[in-house]
Parts: structure tokens; sequence; C-alpha cells
């Protein structure tokens, strides 16, 4: 007997240890990961790549699309996605000062140098050229129609192209190993040959042909959570490439989302109706590329359906989803200075000295949950996050409407509705409000929420109703050339409405 619990506790005490040393080894692992991360940030080499890799989102691909065959012959691709990311620089630039000689300085100093020799002499010009395209642009323009407004841009598409189309659904089986449960998304390369294409275009254009990306893609995947990380190696698996493209740009996507989010109270004042455009401030290309890879995502759970998303081809969070009879929740991007490279130092940085959790993956876990709207208000207000964000969370019931400005670890600002004081309606773009905010709640060269704001205010609360909320969406230039879908959900009964948009030329206001 005295022998048999001796071997017990030998036992017990080998299994801790293996236990112990595990969590060593995986400690050991992260800490490597994360110097190695911190390495390449710091690299010149790899802050060029990543000015590269948003060149080349920003810019219509060489003839491998019919879409983008005659802007590039035109010349435009380049110049296009010069003035597509320096009007997001410009932005973040106005909200420290707003006078033409400070952002000229800092865009001289701090913009153009990044940018790669052939563009020097264009980067140049447009900083030289702001006092007059301050005073010359106009209102009511988007970012990309600016670009097109000034001709650096033109038009990426077909004018016969459909205003609107209809997405794929798929089902994704919670109850399925992650590596397999999106494997009949990724396995369809016909629907899904667009990012691939892209991720071909950006090594195309990166001296060492992306390595340097998908290691720190693979670099960084050791810090997700292995949910995501299972998912997003299957489908690398099913896509055949590294899955560093993938976890790469889940940091992209964190990056790039720039969109109109809206709450309306039901004419009832009972329940609300939740709106987004979905727009990508990464250029023209990206945004093309994304119209052709979107897709519902029914998630199920014993069979029953527990959230749905529409998803984003080789995206495995969440920017627009609902629980049926929950929540809803849609993500805006506060922009800051520095382009992709300040985005990717400043996510990453943060997930690696606090552990917190991308924006996609903190609303896709609230939706997991299956929270309420109370819950998923709660959740989102104080989940750690790497990145400022704006949440917009609907629910199923009088004034369950809410905004919250986040940023990493506190709420800087909420709004919500209140029927009974007359704030029917709530809505958000990528720019802050109140004191020190933009007029309107927009910039001058990105006034998207103007006419959403003149538009809801001239429907009135009596006329509130699904079709209402899309016609909303489609008002110029809330509805823009980089706007990817637009959205309309309703998480009482838990509908889903979205579909790809192509805005049709000149598509200005």
């Amino acid at each position: 007997m005295a022998r048999v619990s001796i071997v017990m506790v030998v036992a017990v005490a080998c299994m801790s240890l293996a236990g112990l040393c595990s969590g060593m080894a995986v400690d050991v692992e992260r800490s490597l990961a994360a110097s190695r991360a911190q390495a390449m940030l710091a690299s010149p080499a790899f802050q060029a790549d990543l000015t590269a890799v948003e060149l080349a989102m920003s810019s219509p691909r060489p003839a491998d699309s019919a879409d983008y065959a005659r802007a590039v012959a035109e010349g435009h691709h380049l110049p296009c996605a010069l003035c597509s990311i320096a009007f997001n620089e410009i932005f973040a630039l106005m909200m420290e000062n707003d006078t033409v000689a400070f952002i000229q300085d800092e865009l001289n100093k701090d913009f153009c140098p990044r940018m790669p020799a052939s563009l020097q002499a264009p980067c140049k010009l447009l900083v030289a050229s702001l006092p007059a395209i301050f005073d010359d642009i106009g209102d009511k323009v988007s970012i990309a129609n600016t670009c097109v407004k000034l001709d650096f841009c033109k038009q990426p598409w077909a004018d016969d192209h459909p205003e609107t189309m209809d997405i794929p659904s798929y089902t994704i089986d919670l109850d399925a190993a992650p590596e397999n449960r999106f494997a009949q998304v990724c396995a369809n390369k016909t629907f899904i040959h667009e990012l691939t294409d892209m991720f071909d275009w950006i090594a195309a254009g990166l001296e060492d042909g992306g390595k340097r990306i998908v290691e720190f893609g693979n670099t960084i995947n050791k810090f997700l959570p292995a949910e995501y990380s299972g998912e997003l190696a299957g489908c690398a698996k099913a896509l055949d490439i590294d899955a560093g493209w993938l976890a790469f740009v889940q940091v992209a996507y964190t990056a790039s989302d720039a969109c109109t989010s809206m709450i309306l109270a039901t004419p009832d004042s009972q329940s609300v109706i939740h709106g987004r455009n979905l727009d990508f401030w990464s250029g023209l290309s990206f945004a093309g590329t994304l119209k052709n890879c979107t897709f519902y995502g029914t998630f199920t759970k014993g069979g029953k359906t527990a959230y749905e998303i529409t998803m984003i081809g080789g995206m495995f969070g969440s920017l627009t989803g609902v629980v049926p009879g929950g929540h809803a929740s849609t993500v805006n991007t506060r922009f800051v200075p520095g382009g992709l490279w300040a985005y990717v130092e400043m996510i990453v940085n943060d997930i690696i000295q606090h552990d917190s959790t991308l924006v996609l993956f903190a609303t896709r876990n609230a939706l997991a949950a299956g929270y309420s709207w109370a819950d998923a208000v709660k959740y989102l207000s104080s989940v750690r996050l790497p990145s400022d964000v704006y949440f917009t969370i609907s629910g199923v019931s009088k004034n369950e409407g809410i905004i919250v400005a986040r940023a990493a670890d506190s709420v800087f600002n909420t709004t919500a509705l209140d029927v009974d004081s007359g704030k029917w309606w709530v809505g958000v773009t990528n720019y802050p409000w109140g004191p020190g905010a933009p007029p309107n709640g927009s910039p001058w060269f990105d006034q998207r929420y103007i006419p959403l704001m003149d538009h809801l205010e001239h429907l009135g609360h009596a006329n509130v109703n699904m079709d209402a909320a899309w016609d909303v969406l489609s008002i110029k230039p809330t509805f823009n050339l980089q706007t990817v879908t637009s959205n309309v959900i309703v998480a009482a009964n838990g509908t889903l409405h979205s579909a790809s948009r192509w805005c049709p030329w000149p598509c200005a206001q």
C-alpha cells in the first residue's frame, strides 16, 4: 500500500513538473517571439516593407483584374495610393494642430521620407499644394473622392458595374475543431482568389518577396488566442499559403476599417435598427479586393445559430456581427498619425506588453459569449485593447443603443439613445465628438457624417424602418468609393442584411 502511494505521489509530481515545464516553455517561446517582433518593428527595412504594403493595398493592381485595367493604363496607380494614405495622415495631424504650416512641416519631416524614391517628388508636390487644395476642395466628399477630385485617382471599375451585389453564405460549425471550421470557405479558391492575388501583388513589390512580412506574421501568431490561431492555420493550409500572411492581415484589418455606424430607434421606440457602411481607407485596390471576398458567416453550436458575422476572406474576428435576441456590434477605427507602421507598432507592442485582445477578436468574443446588450457594453467597455476604436452596440429594447469611444484601457467618451429626450439616433464615422472635435463630426476632406446627419433629421423618427436605414447608407459620400459593404441589422430578430457595394461613377455629391 505504501509502495502504491509513493508511486502515485511520484506520478503526480512528474505530471505537475511536466505541466510547469510546458508552461515555462510557452513563456520562453512568447518572450523570444516578443523580442523578434520588436526588433523587426525597429528595423528600417521592415518599416520600408510596411510602407510598401500600404502603397500596394492602396494601388490598383496591374491588369490581373479588368476592373483596374483603365486606371493602371492611365498611370494613376501610385499617385492614387500616395493621395489616399496622405489624407489619412493629414486628418490625424489635424487632430493635433489644424494649421496648414504645421501639417506641411510634419508631412515633409515624417511622411514623405517614408515614401519610396519614385514618390518623393509627387509627395513634395502634394504637400506644397495643400494651401490651394484646402481652399478649393469643397465639401461633402470622402477621402477617396477627394483624391479623385484632385485627379490623383481615376475610376477603378467599369461604368456599368452593378451598384449592389449579393454575397454568399457559409455555415461555420463551432463544434468542429478550429482547424476545420473555415475549410469550406477557404477551399473555394474561386471566391477567395482575390485575397491570395493581393498577397502575391504585395509580395511582388517587396525587396525580399514578402519573407519579412510572413516572418512577422508568424511571430504575431504566437500571441493570438489558440482558437483563432487554429482557424487561421486551417484556412492557410486550404489556401496553400503561409499562415504568416493571414496572421499579418488580422492586424491590417484592425488598422484599416474607416466606416460609418448608426443606431436608429424604431417609431414605437421599443426596439432599434443598426446600420453600417464598412469602408477601407487603404485605397481603392484593397477595397475593391474585399468587395469580392465578403460573405455571411453563420456560426452554429449544437446545430443552432449562435451568432452571425458579415466576414471578409482571411478575417477570423468580427467587424459587423449579431447575436439573435442579444446584441449587434460594429467597429470603426480611430485614426492616428504614422500610417500602417504606426498602427502595427502600437497594436503589436500592446499585445506583447499587456496581453491585450485585438479589436476584431474582442467583438467576436462578445458574440461567442451570447451577451445581452448590457453585458456586451460592459465587456467592450472594459476589455484591454491594443488600439483606439469606436464600438457601436445595439440591443433589442428601448434605448439599447450606444457608441463607446475606447482607448486601450479606458472609455474616453460615449453617446447613447435617449428617446424620451428626443435623441432617437446616434452615429459615428472615425472621428471624435465633443470639445475639440471637427465641426459636425467630420474634417473638411472626409464629410461622410454630415449627409447622414442631414438625411436622418429630414427623415424623421416616425419614418424609420429597414428600407429607410438602407437609403441613409446609400447617400454619397456616406456611400463612397471605399465602401465595401452596407449592412442593416436588427438584433431583436437576428436580421443581418448585407451586400457588397460599388459606388456608381463619379460617386460624388
